[in-house]
């Protein structure tokens, strides 16, 4: 089966701020019909500069910062950072073009998502883009509010 994509993409309003972007998946609880996340591909900006660093997350609720606690309720996170050292800049990177490409069952069921972006250390605002392959299952209702419980935490 071909994968379906939603596409979602943030933008800071000013360097180094906070921004969160709630998108549409398209599912209602009417229809129950889930979404299984078969692959996640994120578009990060450039590292600019010594001493910086960008993170950005995907996540089933809105949050006022990006939690560094795993959970249900985080997709995906992925960060970027370079440092100046002595011995030159070293990058650390987790955020691979494609940051989730597995079988096991991602079961969204959420009529929005959202897409977080915080950076330390830029000079100007920054924007990143998610694309969120998936295959679309029916599940009955009973399945419906046993992922919903479980991811509300």
């Amino acid at each position: 089966m071909a994968l379906k994509w939603l596409i979602a993409t943030a933008t800071q309003g000013s360097a180094d701020a906070f921004v969160e972007n709630e998108f549409q998946t398209g599912l209602s609880n009417v229809t129950r019909t889930a979404f299984r996340i078969r692959r996640i591909e994120w578009g990060l900006p450039l590292l600019i500069g010594a001493d910086c660093s960008f993170l950005v997350q995907l996540g089933r609720n809105s949050q006022a910062a990006i939690t560094t606690t795993l959970g249900n309720p985080v997709i995906n996170t992925v960060f970027r950072s370079m440092e100046l050292t002595t011995s030159g800049m070293v990058v650390q990177d987790n955020s691979p073009w494609i940051a989730y490409a597995r079988d096991e069952e991602l079961l969204i069921v959420e009529e929005s998502l959202f897409l977080r972006l915080d950076s330390t250390g830029t000079s100007a605002s920054n924007s990143c883009a998610c694309r969120i392959g998936y295959e679309q299952r029916t599940i009955t209702e009973n399945e419906r509010l046993s992922i919903q419980a479980a991811t509300s935490s």
